[in-house]
C-alpha cells in the first residue's frame, strides 16, 4: 500500500515546519495547487519587476498557484534594511498586483516576527511551509522557488505544470540565464560566472554523476510529497539550494524543465556568504583569475565513478587500493572519507549490485563530489583555468567548437544544454 500523502504532510507540518508566529497574509483560501514562494530582504528595486512578470501568465493557471512573498531580515539587520523591507509590507496592502495574482505575504520583518538568525535558507523555509496548510489535499501540489530579483517568461507556471504532468519524479531544476548586469566590467563577471555554472554541470554530465544539474535558488520546483520526502528546506544562509537539491535528488529524484527560463539578476552583493553576488563582485575585482574546474578533473571522476560500479565484487580494502592506483589524490581523499569501511557496509546492507551502486551514489553524493573536484586541483595537481583555457576542451568533448569569445560560447552552450534537456525527454 502507498504511503498517504496527505498524512505524510500532516506529519511533516506537525514535527518539522516553521509556523508561530508567522502566518501567510493577504490570502484565505486554502485550494491552490501549487505556490511559488519569493523570499525578499531589500527587495524594493527588483520585486515588484519579478511579480510584473509573473501576471503575463495565463490567468487560469494565476488563480491556481498562490505566490508568497516572505519579506524578511534577522534582528541584527542594518537600520535602513528594516525600513525597506517594512515599506515593502505596506505596498503590498494596496497594491493592484494582488487583483492578478493570488499574492500572499508573509511578515518576517517588523518587531516580534525578526528571526533571530534569518537567511535565505530560513525565509526559503519559511514561505514553504507555511504554503503547505494553503494547498490541496487531494492532489500532490507543486511548489516553486523563485527569488525576488528573478524574472520569468509569459509560459514559466504552463511549463511547470506540464513538466510535473508528464514526469514522475518528484524535483525538476528550470534554466535559467542571468539578466544584462549593469556595467561592461560586472557583465563580463557574469558571464564568466555563468561559465563556471555550466562547465561545472556539463563535466558533472561527462562524467556520469547523477548530480549534474544547477543548483540555483530561484530555479527548482518539486512536488509537496517530495518536498516533505526529503525533510523541507533548510535554514541556510547560503548554499540552501544546493544541499535541498541534493537531498531531493536523493529521495525523489531531478528531471529538468524545457521549455521555460528564469532571469536571475546579474548584480553584486554580500548580503550571502557565497552565490551570484559575491561571485560577480569577486569576479569583477579579479578579472584574470581561474576559477573553473578543468576538464581533466571530471575525466578522473568519470573514472572513479565507473571503478566503483564495476566494483561491486571487491571488498572495502580492496577498492581503496583501486582508487589509489587510479590517482593518489582520489585515494588520499578515499581515505579521509573511511570509503573502506563505508564500502564494507554498504555491501552488507544492499545486497544487489543495482542497490548497492544505489547507496554508493547515495553516500558519494554533490557535496562528497565538489570535494573530490577541489582535491584534485590542489596546487601541484590540476590547475584552475579561465573560460578562454577550459571552454575549447569541453566544447571538443561535445562537438561543438570554441569561438574565442566568451559571450558567444555562452550562448552556444545554453543553447546545447537547452536542446539535450529537450531530446533526452
Amino acid at each position: 500500500m502507498k504511503p498517504d500523502p496527505t498524512s505524510s504532510r500532516q506529519r511533516y507540518l506537525e514535527k518539522r515546519a516553521l509556523a508561530e508566529p508567522w502566518t501567510i497574509t493577504g490570502i484565505k483560501r486554502s485550494d491552490y495547487s501549487g505556490a511559488v514562494i519569493i523570499p525578499a530582504c531589500d527587495e524594493e528595486r527588483w520585486l515588484f519587476r519579478t511579480l510584473d512578470s509573473l501576471t503575463a501568465n495565463p490567468a487560469s493557471l494565476l488563480n491556481d498557484f498562490l505566490i508568497v512573498v516572505v519579506v524578511n531580515h534577522p534582528k541584527q539587520a542594518d537600520h535602513r534594511v528594516k525600513i525597506a523591507n517594512r515599506r515593502t509590507l505596506e505596498v503590498f496592502t494596496a497594491s493592484p498586483l494582488r487583483n492578478k495574482l493570488g499574492l500572499g505575504w508573509v511578515d518576517a520583518c517588523n518587531p516580534g516576527f525578526e528571526p533571530e538568525a534569518g537567511g535565505v535558507g530560513f525565509a526559503r523555509k519559511l514561505g514553504f511551509d507555511l504554503a503547505l496548510s494553503h494547498l490541496r489535499s487531494d492532489i500532490d501540489p507543486i511548489l516553486v522557488s523563485l527569488d525576488a530579483d528573478t524574472l520569468v517568461d509569459a509560459n514559466y507556471l504552463p511549463a511547470i505544470r506540464d513538466h510535473f504532468q508528464k514526469n514522475d519524479r518528484g524535483g525538476a531544476v528550470i534554466p535559467f540565464s542571468h539578466q544584462p548586469a549593469d556595467t561592461m566590467d560586472e557583465q563580463m563577471a557574469i558571464d564568466d560566472y555563468e561559465l563556471y555554472l555550466r562547465c561545472y554541470q556539463l563535466g558533472l554530465t561527462l562524467a556520469g554523476s547523477p548530480y549534474a544539474f544547477h543548483t540555483i535558488g530561484s530555479a527548482f520546483a518539486c512536488r509537496v510529497s517530495a518536498y516533505v520526502g526529503c525533510g523541507g528546506m533548510n535554514r541556510r544562509s547560503g548554499g540552501e539550494d544546493f544541499y535541498f537539491l541534493q537531498a531531493l535528488a536523493k529521495t525523489g529524484g531531478i528531471e529538468p524543465v524545457t521549455g521555460t527560463t528564469v532571469y536571475p539578476a546579474a548584480r553584486v552583493s554580500n548580503r550571502v556568504p557565497f552565490g551570484t553576488g559575491p561571485a560577480i563582485r569577486h569576479r569583477r575585482d579579479n578579472p584574470d583569475e581561474a576559477s573553473i574546474y578543468p576538464l581533466a578533473a571530471f575525466e578522473l571522476l568519470g573514472k572513479w565513478l565507473k571503478l566503483a560500479a564495476a566494483s561491486t565484487d571487491l571488498d572495502g580494502v580492496a577498492l581503496q587500493t583501486a582508487a589509489t592506483d587510479l590517482d593518489p589524490a582520489l585515494g588520499a581523499f578515499m581515505h579521509r572519507q573511511k570509503l573502506s569501511d563505508t564500502w564494507d557496509r554498504l555491501r552488507r546492507n544492499n545486497r544487489t549490485k543495482e542497490r548497492l551502486n544505489q547507496a554508493f551514489l547515495t553516500w558519494f553524493d554533490g557535496l562528497k563530489t565538489l570535494q573530490l573536484l577541489k582535491q584534485f586541483c590542489r596546487p601541484g595537481q590540476l590547475d584552475l583555468q579561465t573560460a578562454e583555457e577550459a571552454i575549447p576542451c569541453f566544447f571538443e568533448a561535445i562537438g561543438l567548437v570554441s569561438t574565442g569569445t566568451p559571450t558567444s560560447d555562452l550562448e552556444k552552450l545554453r543553447e546545447w544544454q537547452e536542446n539535450r534537456n529537450i531530446n533526452e525527454k
